[in-house]
């Protein structure tokens, strides 16, 4: 692949790595980032923080929470 070419992104969850981050999972779903964020905010999904304020959501969690 060129550098100037762009990798499509995935449409669906399932096809990610497991740990997942916010901007993946408001793509697939097709919501906010700020719903996602809410989210995890009020404790409907766990998140990990790596560096700082980077955050990843579970993959499988996601799914489950969302129904797919």
């Amino acid at each position: 692949m060129k550098s100037t070419e762009r990798q499509e992104a995935p449409r669906n969850l399932k096809d990610l790595q497991e740990l997942v981050t916010v901007k993946q999972v408001a793509d697939c779903l097709q919501i906010s980032k700020g719903t996602v964020y809410n989210l995890v905010k009020d404790g409907q999904l766990s998140a990990v923080r790596i560096r700082g304020n980077m955050i990843r959501l579970n993959r499988d969690q996601v799914c489950r929470y969302f129904g797919l």
